[in-house]
């Protein structure tokens, strides 16, 4: 059974008239996930950053905006909002840009979080895993 929306987003994905049976599940696959991240992204993107910037500001002693890698690195790992692996955590750090003293600017980070987990688990970026896999 296909859902009304399922069946409005095949059609404006097809670009014929007919579809192959064989390439058809996949399709389908692909429609039903790009439509559960819209609905899960489109609820819970921007409370993740609002989450992010609570979270960090708890490590925030001084309310100074700022904190350390290794405060961040904690607050990801102990999220439950975000469930990201170890080198997931990572690759978002090596985002962080820290200033001369080691400290980085949390809003703006949580905001980089935002965007580089959104782009994370895209139809694209899960497709090129799939490929590599």
């Amino acid at each position: 059974m296909l859902t009304p929306k399922e069946i409005n987003t095949i059609l404006r994905t097809v670009t014929t008239d007919k579809f192959e049976y064989r390439t058809f599940s996949v399709l389908l696959y692909d429609v039903r996930f790009e439509l559960a991240k819209s609905r899960l992204m489109d609820t819970n993107i921007d409370k993740l950053q609002e989450h992010l910037i609570f979270m960090f500001g708890q490590k925030d002693q001084w309310n100074t905006g700022k904190i350390s890698i290794i405060d961040i690195q904690q607050c990801l790992l102990i999220s439950k909002k975000v469930n990201l692996t170890p080198f997931q955590i990572q690759m978002l750090i090596g985002l962080s840009q820290p200033d001369k003293d080691g400290l980085v600017d949390y809003k703006d980070f949580a905001s980089k979080c935002k965007d580089y987990i959104n782009e994370l688990f895209s139809i694209k970026a899960l497709s090129e895993k799939a490929t590599l896999i």
